[in-house]
């Protein structure tokens, strides 16, 4: 057994692999920018092939490799196509992101199809894989993901079965209403390190494993395919066929009640204090968010706590301005570069001589500047899962003392709340 693993472990070095301590050995240093991990809300695919080890064993090295390097080239292809980065490979498996969960099973789906495809031509040396996929909010280093994301959508890919795509069920309920995509009845997993069960579907990608879905769990096509609602502590949000998923804050509260109120100016102090028509639950200033009407007198235009966090984003935005720049990603460098403006402005309309506090005018103008950072905040996080969702919002979304949403009337959206 020794013998085998050092000799897989030197296959997974010439095919790109690496452990711990040591870099891959034969294969040239990766582009970092191919590998640098998306922001925000981020669905993850762990991959990896069922018997690598034993494979190696019975093949041989050079056999082996030859195997291995035609799975890549299948994985990398439908990457491709589907929209996904490549973080980490080792060698057998790869750890993909995806700015939305549809695509990355899609992306799983064509993975699948494709390697039955090449195992019927190659009966002799078939490949298998098993797939986990999870969509969450993992922490972002400059070249890597981490956290409990990540452990999840890992632990889910290794209860996998060879040819089987697991996902989780935030990863299920995104995908909900793609006639493209179905699932089989849950199942609860325990999952290692992990407390407590969690349910798990499997996508289904060949029509003799559709005998397996309850005649209840059929999928029609979705008449209204635009969604902004709110589930607990986050937004389903669905555009132009793509939905992902972001943790609750203001400004999508603010966002929603616009969506839900076309054409009507909404002052910005009763987008605050959640004086709006709706009374839904998930209205801005409701239940725990809640802020009293009475804002009493305006105060600073920016308290200490407001303005060390603004300094903070405009830290952060530099950096993502200065990485837009050198990705050639001018689309992406022009919002930055709005957003740094805005701030700046902000930031000199608070601050008088001697870096002392201004006051607010009035608590209308205090209003305006919240409500407003609040909505582009949400607009960034937005654009960043879905670019034309955050074209579409900054183009027809008005912010000021009274906001407004104002859809093209010859050619509306609809939303699903």
């Amino acid at each position: 057994m020794k013998r085998v693993a050092e000799r897989a472990l030197a296959l997974r070095k010439e095919t790109g692999g690496a452990d711990e301590d040591a870099a891959p050995m034969g294969v040239e240093p990766p582009d970092v920018r191919r590998f640098t991990p998306p922001r925000g809300t981020v669905t993850l695919m762990f991959s990896d092939m069922e018997g690598f080890t034993e494979m190696t064993e019975r093949l041989g090295d050079q056999q082996a490799l030859e195997v291995a390097r035609a799975h890549n080239a299948i994985v990398r292809e439908a990457l491709v196509a589907h929209g996904g980065r490549e973080l980490e490979l080792q060698g057998d498996g790869f750890l993909l992101a995806f700015s939305a969960a549809a695509d990355a099973v899609g992306c799983a789906i064509a993975i699948q199809r494709a390697l039955a495809e090449r195992s019927a031509r190659d009966s002799e040396h078939p490949i298998r894989v098993r797939i986990g996929i999870h969509t969450g909010e993992p922490i972002r280093e400059p070249d890597r993901l981490f956290g409990k994301s990540v452990i999840l959508a890992a632990r889910i890919a290794a209860q996998a079965k060879g040819g089987e795509i697991l996902v989780s069920s935030v990863v299920k309920d995104l995908c909900e209403g793609i006639a493209a995509m179905r699932f089989d009845a849950e199942r609860e997993l325990e999952l290692k390190g992990i407390s407590g069960k969690r349910r798990v579907f499997r996508a289904i990608w060949r029509e003799e494993d559709s005998s397996s879905l309850p005649a209840a769990h059929e999928v029609s096509p979705q008449t209204e395919p635009n969604v902004f609602r709110r589930e607990g502590d986050y937004w389903t949000i669905a555009y132009d066929g793509k939905a992902f998923r972001l943790r609750d804050a203001k400004g999508l509260a603010y966002l929603a009640e616009l969506l839900r109120n076309p054409d009507r100016e909404i002052s910005a102090l009763d987008l605050l204090a959640g004086k709006t028509e709706s009374g839904r639950a998930d209205a801005p200033g409701t239940g725990e968010a809640r802020i009293s009407g009475d804002l009493g007198n305006a105060g600073e235009v920016l308290d200490v706590q407001a303005r060390a966090e603004y300094r903070r984003r405009l830290e952060d935005l530099r950096e993502e301005l200065a990485e837009a720049e050198s990705f050639n990603d001018p689309d992406r460098a022009t919002r930055l570069r709005e957003e740094v403006e805005f701030l700046t402005d902000e930031l000199a309309r608070a601050t008088g001589l001697g870096g002392r506090s201004r006051k607010a005018a009035s608590a209308a103008e205090r209003a305006r500047l919240n409500v407003t950072m609040a909505l582009r905040s949400a607009f960034k996080r937005i654009g960043e899962n879905s670019p034309s969702l955050g074209r579409y919002l900054a183009a027809t979304v008005k912010t000021g003392r009274f906001c407004s949403y104002s859809p093209d009337p010859e050619n509306p959206v609809r939303w699903n709340h």
